[in-house]
C-alpha cells in the first residue's frame, strides 16, 4: 500500500451494510455442509489430480492481471490451486509467492510447476491466509479462493496492506450452472452461492477503494464413463434420488466415444467477476468505461 493511498483512503469500520456478519454467516452454512461431506481438505484430497481437468480454456482475468504485471514485479497468490494462474505468472514475474491451505492441493501445484519447468521462482507456503506471514508484493492475486475467508474485512485489509500497486480477485457474481440450478428446483436451499463481488466491492469501498469489475464467460466440464455415474457425480451431495433429475441434465450432456477420461461429457458455461483494483500511484493503465484495459491486450496461454 502506497503512502499516498493510505493518505487518501482511510480505512473504515462502519460495515453500514452488515456485509462482514452477512458473509460471515455464509461461510457457516458452506462449511457445515462441508463438514457433512469430509470437510474441505477432504474434498481437495479426494479431487485435486483430476481438478484442472474440469476447466475449458484459459484462466478468467488472466490476460487483466497480465496486463499489469511486470517482470520485475512480485506476485502474492492466495489460493493456487493446481496453478492455472500460478503456471503463467511465473514465467510473467519475478517472484510469485503461493499461499495454499491444501496439503493435497500444494502437493500438486508442486508437480505442475516442475512439469511445466516454472518451479524455480515460485515459493509455496503451505498455510491459511490472511494468517500466513508474508512480507509485501506488488500484486494480490485471489482467483476463486477466498470464500473460506470467515472474516471478510480481515481478509480485505491483509489484502490491502500486502499489495503494493494494486490486487485482483476472480469468483461468482452469483451465477448457477445448470446443475446447481436443478438442485435449488429440488429443493436445495444452500446450493444457490451468494453474489461475491457484491461483498469484496462494498467491504473495498468502506475503506476508500473503488475496483473496476468485468465480466467473463467461465467454462468448466465434468466427465465420466457413463450417463449415470456423471448424473450421480454432479447431483448426489445435494440430492437424495440424483437420477430422477437425469433428464433435466441432458441438454449439457454429451458422448464422446473417443475420449480416453470420460465418454460422457457435461459442460456449461457461466458468467465470473474479475475484479481489480490499481494504486493511482502505480502508474499502471486504467480501465475505460467498457471495463477494458487502455494497455494492449495481452494474450497469455494456458
Amino acid at each position: 500500500m502506497s503512502e499516498r493511498d493510505s493518505e487518501v483512503a482511510p480505512v473504515s469500520t462502519s460495515d453500514p451494510l452488515a456485509l462482514t456478519e452477512r458473509w460471515e454467516d455464509i461461510v457457516t452454512d458452506d462449511r457445515n455442509r462441508w463438514t457433512e461431506t469430509g470437510g474441505d481438505e477432504g474434498f481437495w484430497a479426494t479431487h485435486a489430480d483430476e481438478y484442472d481437468r474440469r476447466f475449458v480454456g484459459k484462466p478468467v482475468g488472466l490476460s487483466r492481471i497480465c496486463s499489469l504485471v511486470g517482470p520485475s514485479d512480485t506476485v502474492l497468490e492466495i489460493g493456487p490451486g493446481t496453478g492455472r494462474y500460478t503456471r503463467p505468472l511465473a514465467r510473467r514475474v519475478s517472484k510469485v509467492t503461493a499461499i495454499e491451505a491444501s496439503s493435497s492441493m500444494a502437493t500438486t501445484l508442486d508437480r505442475n510447476l516442475t512439469s511445466a519447468n516454472c518451479r524455480e521462482n515460485v515459493e509455496i507456503v503451505e498455510e491459511e491466509w490472511p494468517t500466513a506471514d508474508t512480507d509485501g508484493h506488488d500484486w494480490v492475486v485471489a482467483g476463486w479462493s477466498l470464500y473460506r475467508q470467515p472474516d471478510l474485512r480481515a481478509c480485505m485489509d491483509q489484502i490491502i496492506e500486502t499489495a503494493n500497486q494494486g490486487f485482483v480477485i476472480i469468483d461468482s457474481p452469483g451465477s448457477l450452472p445448470p446443475h446447481r440450478r436443478i438442485a435449488v428446483r429440488a429443493g436445495d436451499a444452500l446450493a444457490s452461492p451468494p453474489p461475491r463481488q457484491a461483498f469484496y466491492c462494498g467491504l473495498l469501498a468502506d475503506r476508500g477503494r473503488y475496483p473496476s469489475v468485468e465480466t467473463e464467460p467461465k467454462t468448466r466440464e465434468r466427465r465420466a464413463d457413463s450417463r449415470t455415474a456423471l448424473v450421480e457425480n454432479l447431483l448426489s451431495d445435494a440430492l437424495n434420488d440424483p437420477l430422477a433429475h437425469a433428464e433435466a441434465l441432458d441438454p449439457w450432456l454429451h458422448q464422446e466415444p473417443d475420449a480416453t477420461d470420460g465418454t460422457w461429457c457435461y459442460r456449461y458455461t457461466v458468467p465470473a467477476a474479475v475484479i481489480s483494483y490499481v494504486d493511482d500511484a502505480s502508474g499502471q493503465p486504467p480501465m475505460n468505461v467498457t471495463g477494458e484495459s487502455q494497455a494492449a491486450t495481452v494474450e497469455v496461454g494456458r
